[in-house]
């Protein structure tokens, strides 16, 4: 596995904002910025909890709280870019 020399929790936020950056950017402004944060929370949720089937120790605390940070935070950064250039 490659990974940037960063921890695992940055990683995981910067993963998950950018996803979240593509998704708002892909359904535009028709979709609810909190559909598409909630979509990502209800993932990373599942994601951690289904780490259990895998023997592998799930974080649902802090992998939960590192996935939902990023989520926020790329969604949030499109849609304030869509406000500025809409003003």
């Amino acid at each position: 596995m490659v990974r940037t020399g960063l921890p695992g929790r940055v990683e995981h936020v910067i993963a998950y904002a950018g996803a979240a950056a593509v998704a708002m950017s892909g359904y535009g402004a028709s979709s609810s910025i909190m559909r598409i944060i909630g979509g990502f929370w209800v993932y990373a949720g599942n994601l951690e909890y289904l780490q259990h089937l895998f023997s592998r120790p799930a974080s649902i605390d802090q992998g939960f709280r590192c996935v939902a940070l990023g989520a926020l935070c790329g969604a949030l950064a499109v849609a304030l870019v869509w406000r500025r250039l809409s003003v």
